[in-house]
């Protein structure tokens, strides 16, 4: 895998589906990317707007933690990358 782009989340859904449909649109082939999105304890539907692409995409990974502050959920997604590259 060339690249791991990695989306923290926290209380966005108004702009998490763009996000993720963005990278999507990039014009990469589906094997040489995956995008990590990290949910840094989001009280509103961000989670169930990612799963509901998740269903279409399965290059999108989706991780929940307890609110560790943007810092924390760039951290935890680079543990979990597995791309050459990472992008935030």
């Amino acid at each position: 895998m060339l690249l791991s782009v990695i989306i923290p989340v926290y209380n966005v859904e108004k702009y998490i589906e763009k996000c993720i449909l963005s990278v999507i649109d990039s014009n990469m082939q589906i094997e040489d990317y995956e995008i990590i999105v990290v949910d840094d304890g989001s009280h509103d539907k961000s989670v169930s707007i990612v799963r509901n692409n998740m269903l279409s995409f399965p290059q999108i990974k989706l991780i929940s933690q307890k609110n560790k502050g943007l810092g924390g959920a760039r951290n935890t997604g680079v543990l979990h990358a597995s791309g050459d590259y990472v992008l935030f």
